[in-house]
């Protein structure tokens, strides 16, 4: 799992991609991010959903073909309000690179 941000600074945007726990440093500096710049919007993709709601955090969008979330994140998703991308499952592009170029639109 790997979580990413340009920093505590205007126009960032912490993304987190893979499902698995974050390694506890990582944890403590994405804590140490948020709690620093609290309005950092998050994006989660595909199972990054898991993650982000393991933090006890709520993503702003969610994209991917959602192929490895299940139902239950992808409802607490919707209840919160996140902005959910579905993509399709057969396409020229992996879920992170279309996060990359901005398809979440956060």
């Amino acid at each position: 799992m790997t979580a990413n941000a340009t920093g505590p600074a205007d126009g960032a945007t912490l993304v987190v991609l893979g499902g698995r726990p974050l390694h506890p440093r990582t944890e403590a500096d994405v804590l140490a991010l948020l709690a620093a710049a609290p309005a950092t919007p998050i994006v989660a993709v595909d199972s990054g959903l898991h993650a982000v709601h393991a933090l006890g955090l709520r993503a702003t969008a969610a994209i991917g073909d959602m192929d490895s979330v299940d139902a239950d994140a992808l409802d607490a998703a919707r209840a919160y309000g996140a902005r959910l991308v579905t993509l399709p499952r057969d396409k020229d592009e992996t879920d992170a690179h279309a996060a990359q170029i901005g398809r979440a639109h956060v």
